[in-house]
């Protein structure tokens, strides 16, 4: 199976609860990766590929330990992850993938209960984001309005939450229009954040 595959369907099975066969799934891939490069030459360019994808199903399977509240392994996950992402920086590895992780480790902090480090790796994926004019905006948007409501939430800056929740929503509405069903429940969201109401 290519790597598309494959995360489509762990992300089918992890919808489903079907969380034993996606972990089998994952691990396999992972562990048939890993012998790869164990075995290659140091020197050969398939081995950044790989390094890819091994940094790919690491963020897969870290979305499987985060639905089965397996904390810890989902942060060992996601921290190789990112560490594969750095060696790759002068092979041009994608902005969005780093996203990706740092939104991942976010997730992490914000589960364990440490909100300052979650606002710090959201604050990081952010600024990233922003560095590409070619980011996705579904994307961006989705960022914008975590960010906005752990900002909230953790009473570090109102005021930055509700300006991060505002663009997020200006997005989404520039995106699919104000009568948008996911724009409306946004809005209203984050009308009742304004308010102090609870959602």
């Amino acid at each position: 199976w290519n790597k598309m595959a494959t995360t489509m369907m762990s992300e089918l099975l992890v919808h489903n609860e079907d969380y034993e066969d996606a972990m089998e799934l994952l691990q396999e891939r992972i562990a048939s990766i890993r012998s790869k490069i164990k075995h290659s030459d140091a020197q050969d360019e398939s081995v950044i590929n790989w390094m890819t994808d091994l940094s790919n199903f690491l963020v897969d399977i870290a979305a499987v330990y985060e639905a089965t509240d397996s904390l810890e392994e989902m942060k060992v996950a996601l921290d190789e992850s990112l560490a594969l992402i750095e060696i790759q920086v002068d092979y041009g590895a994608p902005t969005h993938r780093k996203v990706n992780v740092l939104a991942g480790l976010g997730k992490h902090a914000e589960l364990s209960g440490d909100k300052i480090a979650a606002l710090e790796y959201m604050d990081e994926a952010l600024l990233l984001a922003r560095e590409r004019k070619d980011f996705d905006g579904v994307r961006l948007s989705n960022l914008l309005f975590n960010g906005g409501i752990l900002n909230i939430e953790s009473e570090m800056n109102r005021e930055r939450g509700l300006a991060q929740m505002s663009e997020s929503v200006e997005i989404m509405t520039r995106l699919y229009g104000h009568d948008n069903m996911e724009v409306r429940s946004s809005r209203r969201y984050l009308q009742n954040m304004r308010e102090g109401v609870p959602d």
